[in-house]
């Protein structure tokens, strides 16, 4: 592995599950696995509590599909991995509520309260990037303070996303 403009470089396929695969297809993977983690957590919200009360069904939502895991890390994602995601999201969401019109599922989860897919990810950067930039830890300090982390793909993503 080589360090090229401050990202690891696979030099040679990495193993990932037995199979042999470059940096960007292992990237991939945990995107996928993410996406499908959500369909299963959305799949039992579903199957269990489909009739549920309304305001039961916004607070399991929440709680369940809202936790994207590490999404506060994520940099290097495809948009269309990213879009699967945002489409899982979408088909919880109207399912679990039973909205059968296609437009109005971005209208009704802002009824509901409850935040889109990018949305959820500004939020959880913003929270990082405040706890990283108000730590008095020294170590910390000094890796915010210093130019690699300017030219970081994190602080990168972090611009995009926050400014």
């Amino acid at each position: 592995n080589d360090v090229k403009d401050g990202e690891i470089i696979c030099s040679s396929p990495c193993k990932l599950f037995g199979y042999e695969s470059t940096t960007s297809s292992i990237v991939k993977v945990w995107y996928m696995q993410q996406t499908r983690a959500l369909y299963a957590r959305g799949n039992t919200l579903i199957s269990k509590f489909r009739k549920c009360d309304i305001n039961v069904k916004i607070k399991l939502f929440k709680t369940y599909c809202n936790s994207l895991y590490g999404s506060n890390l994520w940099i290097n994602y495809h948009k269309h991995v990213m879009g699967k995601l945002k489409f899982a999201y979408g088909k919880i969401f109207s399912t679990l509520f039973n909205l059968h019109d296609k437009d109005s599922i971005l209208n009704d989860m802002i009824v509901h309260g409850i935040d889109p897919v990018d949305v959820i990810l500004r939020k959880v950067a913003c929270s990082l990037f405040s706890r990283v930039y108000e730590s008095c830890n020294t170590l910390i300090v000094s890796i915010v303070e210093s130019s690699y982390f300017c030219d970081s793909a994190i602080y990168s993503m972090w611009r995009k996303i926050l400014l």
